[in-house]
C-alpha cells in the first residue's frame, strides 16, 4: 500500500560544556602530569577479561565518599575527565576531542566529538555520546538492552555480547541500525539507573577514523564511574497514569514515544507502519495510492530544548477557518486541516515538554464521506483519552 510520508526536519545548535573546579556539573580537566595508564590500543573490542589502566583502577564495588564523584580516575597526559554529578557517571577521554551537551538532550547527556572526513557527498563527525536514562526499574544490563531493542521496534534477533565496563557488567550490541553507519552500542544497568553508550562511526566502518574511534571507546569503557546521579530522570507509571479500555474501547500503551490513549475497538493498530490505527473498512481504492482506510498516524519526535516553538500550523497548505489553538492530553496544541495532500487531512500539532506530537487523519467528508463519522469518533476517542509521560529510554 503506498502511504504519503510526512517528514520533519530538526535543526539544532550543540551547547558548549562548562569547564571549571572538579565536582562542578559538566566539568571537563585537562591534566598536566604524565600518564599513569595507557588506553587499549585501537580497534581492538573491550571484553570482560580486559584490564583497566592503572589510573582508572577501582574496582566497582568500593564505597563510594559522601560526594561520589570523588571517586573519578585521575586523567593522565592527552586525557580529560568528565564528571556529571547529576546524571551519576564520569569517565576518561582523549583531550583532543571536544565534550559538550547532546544538543536533543543537554540535561542527561554528553557528546564527545573527534576527527572528520568527507564520505562521499557529507561529512562524517566521530561520536561518542553517554547517556542517563532514568531509573532501571529491577532490570539488569541485559534486560534493559532486550526491553530497548523491543520498545524501539529493533530486530529482536539483533546479538548481544555481554561486556564490562570498568568492572560493571554491560550488554553490547555491536551492529545497532541507525544513520549513515551502524552503531555501538552499550547499555547499562548500575546503582538502579539506565545507562547508554552510542559509538559512531565503528571502528570498521572507516579506517580513517578507526583509530580515534579505537581510542575513545576503550578508554571511556576502562573509565566509567558510576554513581547515584543526583538529578535522575522521573520514572512515568503507565499503570497508574493510563485510561482504562471498556467494552468499546482499547488501550495503546508506548512507553518509548512516551504516551497512552484509548481507541475504538473496531479499529486495530497497523502492522506496516508504527503509529498508526486502522480501520477495516475500505473508503476507495486509488490508483495513485493505493486502499484508503479511516485511519490517524501518531508520530513523535524530541526537539532540541534550543528549538523550541509553540504549536502551529504551516505557513502553506491550511485552511485557515479550521486552525483551532487547544490542549490535547493536557499538552498545548492546534489542530488544522492541511490540504496539501490528495485529499484533506485533519491534523494536530502537540508540543509535551521537549517532545512534539502529530497527529494525521484523512478526514474528507466530500471525498470519503462514508467514512466522516467514523474519522470523527476516531479522532475523539483518541484525544479525549491520551496521556503523555516521560519517556522510557
Amino acid at each position: 500500500m503506498k502511504k504519503i510520508l510526512l517528514t520533519f526536519g530538526l535543526a539544532g545548535a550543540l551547547l558548549l560544556a562548562a569547564c571549571g573546579q572538579v565536582g562542578l556539573e559538566g566539568q571537563v580537566l585537562t591534566p598536566t602530569a604524565r600518564p599513569s595508564a595507557t588506553v587499549i590500543a585501537a580497534n581492538t573490542p573491550a571484553v570482560k577479561d580486559t584490564p583497566a589502566p592503572a589510573a582508572t583502577d577501582m574496582p566497582a564495588a568500593t564505597p563510594l565518599p559522601a560526594d561520589p564523584s570523588a571517586a573519578c580516575p585521575k586523567p593522565g597526559e592527552g586525557q580529560a575527565l568528565y564528571v556529571s554529578r547529576d546524571n551519576g557517571y564520569c569517565f576518561l577521554y582523549p583531550a583532543a576531542l571536544t565534550a559538550q551537551p547532546d544538543f536533543r538532550r543537554p540535561d542527561q547527556a554528553v557528546d564527545l566529538s573527534g576527527p572528520s572526513i568527507t564520505y562521499r557527498q557529507d561529512r562524517v563527525v566521530l561520536h561518542l555520546t553517554v547517556y542517563a536514562n532514568g531509573p532501571a526499574a529491577g532490570l539488569d544490563s541485559q534486560a534493559y538492552a532486550h526491553q530497548w531493542l523491543s520498545a524501539y521496534r529493533m530486530d529482536p534477533a539483533l546479538p548481544i555480547q555481554a561486556l564490562t565496563l570498568h568492572g560493571v557488567p554491560a550488554a553490547l550490541i555491536d551492529n545497532l541500525p541507525g544513520g549513515m553507519f551502524s552503531q555501538r552500542e552499550a547499555f547499562v544497568s548500575a546503582n538502579g539507573f539506565k545507562y547508554q553508550l552510542a559509538l559512531s562511526p565503528r571502528p570498521e566502518d572507516e579506517p580513517a577514523l578507526a583509530d580515534a574511534a579505537g581510542q575513545v571507546w576503550n578508554l571511556m569503557l576502562n573509565s566509567l564511574v558510576l554513581f547515584p546521579p543526583a538529578r535522575p530522570l522521573p520514572l512515568a507509571q503507565p499503570d497508574q497514569l493510563c485510561p482504562k479500555a471498556g467494552p468499546d474501547t482499547k488501550l495503546w500503551v508506548d512507553e518509548a514515544q512516551g504516551f497512552c490513549l484509548l481507541y475504538p475497538a473496531d479499529f486495530a493498530l497497523s502492522a506496516d507502519i508504527p503509529g498508526e490505527i486502522i480501520g477495516s473498512a475500505v473508503l476507495s481504492d486509488t490508483h495513485d495510492w493505493g486502499k484508503v482506510y479511516t485511519s490517524l498516524t501518531l508520530g513523535a519526535y524530541d526537539q532540541p530544548p534550543s528549538q523550541i516553538q509553540k504549536p502551529a500550523p504551516p505557513e502553506t497548505n491550511v485552511d485557515p477557518s479550521t486552525v483551532v489553538t487547544t490542549t490535547i492530553g493536557g499538552a498545548n496544541a492546534v489542530t488544522y486541516d492541511f490540504i496539501g495532500a490528495p485529499w484533506r487531512q485533519h491534523t494536530a500539532d502537540i508540543l509535551f515538554r521537549v517532545s512534539r506530537y502529530t497527529m494525521v487523519g484523512p478526514w474528507d467528508g466530500q471525498v470519503f464521506p462514508r467514512g466522516a463519522a467514523d474519522a470523527r469518533r476516531l479522532w475523539d476517542t483518541v484525544t479525549k483519552s491520551i496521556v503523555f509521560f516521560e519517556k522510557w529510554r
